[in-house]
């Protein structure tokens, strides 16, 4: 309905245009017809199923009011699905689902940055946005990413379309033997090993937390990174020698989070991936006195591993909030918390201490294992570290 009235707005601005060129003098009034043509087709009472002259102005800001502000209801489950939750929307969300659309197709057809297809889960997260500056903002980063996606699938193609010919050749030259001595380790194979591991890794092996408490304080963008980041840290944990038992604690039913795990797991859903998500508190899981919130604006520094102890990572993208959540939360509840002894080891270049939660779980895994420094600060992006001076030497 807002977007009706906005439409209704422009077509009597465009037609006056058409008609004197007064509001637009430097348009061309071929311009103005086409663009009245489209808004006359757009704001077609037949299209929203009543008649326009039965609304006054005010029942219609009225109605664009309820419909920008409705809520999206969070009734919605990890396991369910965005077909499932367009399915079952209410009416008020479904009048803003058909405005949401006619917004796509304006702004295709003035040829602003917008995917080529939408999937559900596009419509899903254009729902849970209030304003239309957002989804016009929203619009951009899934047009970004369909970018990215077929610049990715074009190279994959010319991958393999090299591949194929290099084996054609070498199979003309020298066909490979039928019989080998070598054990043919299959990717079915691999991944089997490395479930074994994080199997016994659940039963007997030491925890990571995952902090995933911080959902309120995230935009939609850094929710999409953060679920990434994890299943980057799920990859890093089952093929290291000795994985962790990662446990996400504070993880709602209805967790974006959650969802957004979901969308971007390809292979298994959420519930089959060998780690632990509960929606109970570390707290309710292991004694305060057991406890170290790694944080980088600790005042004391993580000078060794302690086995006994049960480290905590906060799930947080920190890229346009930069306020100390993982100090202040770890104060509120009483648990010791410390940071990584990074200016012992590195002279530190640009950017903030705060590090990827990947970046983190690799740090961890390594200092676990080896207990040294230098080979867990290995996974610290370059681009962090001053070049004329990267290390400064041991703290003991």
């Amino acid at each position: 309905m807002a977007v009706s009235c906005r439409a209704l707005f422009l077509r009597v601005v465009f037609r006056q245009a058409l008609v004197l060129q007064g509001p637009f003098p430097s348009l061309p009034k071929w311009g103005c017809g086409l663009l009245y043509s489209k808004l006359v087709t757009l704001t077609n009472p037949k299209r929203f199923g009543f008649s326009i002259r039965q609304y006054s102005n005010s029942a219609m800001e009225q109605q664009a009011a309820v419909v920008e502000n409705a809520p999206l209801t969070n009734r919605v489950h990890v396991a369910e699905s965005a077909e499932e939750i367009l399915n079952s929307l209410s009416p008020e969300m479904e009048k803003k689902l058909k405005v949401i659309k006619l917004e796509y197709e304006v702004m295709q057809y003035m040829s602003e940055s917008v995917p080529e297809k939408m999937t559900p889960t596009m419509w899903v997260k254009l729902l849970e946005c209030e304003t239309k500056s957002a989804r016009r903002r929203l619009h951009r980063y899934f047009r970004s990413c369909e970018k990215h996606d077929l610049a990715k699938e074009r190279k994959k193609a010319l991958k393999r379309e090299l591949r194929e010919k290099a084996l054609q050749s070498v199979e003309k030259e020298e066909k490979p033997p039928l019989n080998t001595i070598f054990l043919r380790l299959r990717k079915k194979t691999i991944l089997r090993y490395h479930n074994s591991k994080l199997a016994n890794a659940m039963l007997f092996g030491e925890p990571l937390v995952i902090d995933l408490g911080f959902e309120d304080t995230l935009q939609s963008r850094e929710i999409i990174n953060l679920a990434e980041q994890i299943l980057y840290s799920h990859g890093s944990n089952k093929s290291h020698k000795e994985p962790f038992h990662l446990i996400m604690c504070n993880a709602k039913k209805a967790s974006k989070v959650l969802r957004a795990l979901q969308d971007h797991s390809m292979a298994l859903p959420i519930e089959d991936y060998m780690f632990t998500i509960t929606e109970k508190s570390y707290l309710d899981l292991y004694p305060r006195d057991q406890l170290v919130y790694l944080t980088p604006n600790a005042p004391e520094v993580m000078r060794k591993y302690d086995h006994n102890k049960v480290y905590i990572v906060g799930g947080i993208v920190d890229k346009s909030n930069s306020k100390p959540l993982t100090l202040a939360k770890a104060k509120r509840e009483g648990i010791a918390m410390v940071k990584l002894p990074l200016d012992h080891f590195h002279k530190w270049g640009k950017g903030t201490k705060s590090l990827t939660i990947d970046q983190m779980v690799n740090i961890m895994l390594d200092i676990q294992l080896t207990q040294d420094w230098y080979t867990a600060f290995q996974h610290i992006p370059n681009r962090k570290i001053a070049k004329e001076n990267t290390a400064y030497g041991r703290m003991y």
